[in-house]
């Protein structure tokens, strides 16, 4: 159990290492959260995964003093009570980074609603063009199985388009390029559940690695799109090929119960 803020008549958790919640640490040292990445850009060569997670607060004060971290704006989202939360690390961190900053978000009061989404950047700094447009070929090519994935509240978006075109740059598309050379996925909606996160993270990154491996061909032309789609994650981690088998099983209506309490018939 967390220790309350020192301050008097403040009953916010301490966060800091002085015993202070954010607002109130009279020196302004850093906070225990501000240890997750905020940089932009990562600074070595190893592939790095950046996700940026959109909620809401039940109120203004709730949204400023949820967390440390910088909370962000998106245009998606109402301006009162919105937040999205940017984090950046190398592939095999991100995953537990994520987790704990969702069940930080939650305990934080922070909801996932319809309107939130999750998007995840796959760095794809050391892939020529020619691999990144054989990835995006198959993204086309499988794009309505990894539609069939998710609640009609993301097949049925206007942030979250489909492919229709061979311009990869768009960027209301589900999958599309980046000025920053990262391949931006943002088809699963918003979660405030870290077992989903680990789920469709690892889903992610096990697709980040068949990218950036030269020598995997992508299914050819002329295969069944549901093939093609699970060809790619036949050797995926246990946790993300269970994660995205569930989703199908399920038709994408995957619901939060326990992380979602204001609204409980929200599928995620």
């Amino acid at each position: 159990m967390k220790q309350k803020c020192k301050r008097n008549g403040c009953y916010e958790p301490a966060d800091c290492r002085h015993g202070y919640c954010v607002k109130h640490c009279p020196q302004r040292h850093n906070h225990r959260l501000l240890s997750y990445s905020v940089r932009s850009t990562p600074k070595d060569s190893s592939p790095h995964v950046g996700v940026e997670i959109e909620v809401e607060f039940p109120t203004i004060q709730d949204r400023d003093r949820a967390l440390p971290l910088k909370a962000h704006h998106d245009g998606s989202l109402p301006q009162n009570c919105s937040a999205e939360f940017k984090l950046l690390a190398k592939a095999d961190k991100i995953v537990k980074k994520s987790m704990e900053f969702a069940n930080e978000l939650w305990t934080r009061r922070a909801r996932a609603t319809r309107r939130c989404g999750l998007h995840v950047h796959l760095d794809m700094r050391q892939v020529t063009k020619q691999r990144i447009a054989e990835a995006m070929t198959w993204f086309k090519a499988t794009q309505e199985t990894w539609f069939k994935l998710m609640p009609p509240s993301r097949r049925e978006n206007d942030y979250v388009k489909k492919l229709d075109s061979i311009n990869y740059t768009e960027h209301y598309t589900w999958a599309h390029l980046t000025p920053y050379k990262t391949l931006e996925v943002r088809l699963h909606s918003s979660t405030t559940n870290p077992y989903k996160l680990e789920g469709w993270l690892t889903a992610l990154i096990h697709l980040q690695r068949k990218i950036h491996d030269s020598a995997y061909v992508f299914p050819a032309e002329g295969t069944s799109e549901n093939d093609a789609f699970w060809a790619v994650f036949a050797d995926c981690p246990k946790t993300g090929k269970e994660y995205l088998q569930t989703r199908k099983s399920q038709n994408g209506i995957v619901n939060d119960y326990a992380f979602n309490p204001i609204e409980e018939t929200n599928a995620a």
